[in-house]
């Protein structure tokens, strides 16, 4: 809008198109909570923003890949707990990276005999190494930095 020399009241729907094709981020579509908010208030006319487009692997792993890894992250104390965690929770149910980055430590309910994890709206039976590197992370909490 700046650079345009717009104010809310010009914006139409070709800005926002031409902004969200030459934006870099993802985060641009989150624009569209802005503009929900400036119609609302009848500061702008009521502006599209399209969702953010599915994210689908380019290369999935076949089985024959798979497995190693899984091994790896089962075996492997080289790599760090929280790493060889993810991993193997990625290996096995293939939860998006977003969505295992908001994993909370409520989500693994780690009983004696079983274990489960929260994914979406139901528990999913926990592999023992898998349940174990998961305790001992509870137990041993790292803080590490964010990437952003």
């Amino acid at each position: 809008m700046d650079q345009r020399g717009l104010t809310l009241a010009d914006l139409a729907q070709e800005h926002i198109d031409d902004w969200i094709v030459g934006a870099t981020s993802q985060r641009r579509y989150l624009i569209r909570y802005f503009l929900k908010w400036t119609t609302s208030r009848r500061l702008t006319h009521e502006l599209t923003v399209p969702s953010i487009p599915s994210q689908e692997p380019q290369n999935p792993l076949d089985e024959d890949d798979r497995w190693p890894l899984l091994q790896r992250c089962l075996t492997d104390d080289a790599l760090p707990t929280d790493v060889r965690a993810a991993s193997e929770i990625t290996l096995l149910f293939g939860p998006s990276t977003e969505r295992l980055c908001h994993l909370t430590p409520e989500q693994p309910t780690l009983g004696d005999e079983h274990a489960h994890l929260m994914l979406g709206r139901h528990p999913v039976l926990l592999p023992p190494r898998l349940a174990g590197l998961l305790r001992h992370l509870a137990e041993q909490p790292q803080l590490r930095p964010q990437l952003s």
